[in-house]
């Protein structure tokens, strides 16, 4: 009805929990101008999650950079979690547990994760 009314889509309410060193901590429903929450500051985002960090008013995830021609990881960076972009000739998985050097199974496609 709202988005009716006013051709303004509602944010969904989903929140992120953000302690006081950047990093998302959890996340709920509420409304960040009203709410509050007593592990942290309420960042709205629908795509933002544990783990995350909240810096300069963006939220970042680390990304594993790799090497289409060798799948390997040639580095782990800091990158928007709205729009992450792989460096030419690579491309990003999550970097959970990888490290520069390991050994990925193969991908055909720069840009993309593998299956």
């Amino acid at each position: 009805m709202i988005a009716a009314a006013t051709g303004v889509t509602p944010p969904s309410g989903r929140c992120c929990v953000v302690d006081d060193t950047g990093k998302v901590t959890g996340v709920c429903n509420a409304d960040p101008a009203l709410d509050t929450h007593p592990a942290g500051r309420l960042v709205a985002s629908d795509i933002a999650g544990p783990g995350d960090s909240y810096v300069s008013g963006q939220f970042l995830r680390r990304y594993a950079v790799v090497s289409t021609a060798s799948n390997a990881v040639t580095a782990i960076r800091q990158l928007p979690v709205a729009a992450p972009t792989a460096p030419l000739g690579c491309y990003l998985v999550p970097a959970g547990s990888h490290r520069v050097g390991d050994l990925l199974p193969g991908r055909a496609e720069a840009g993309l994760e593998p299956p």
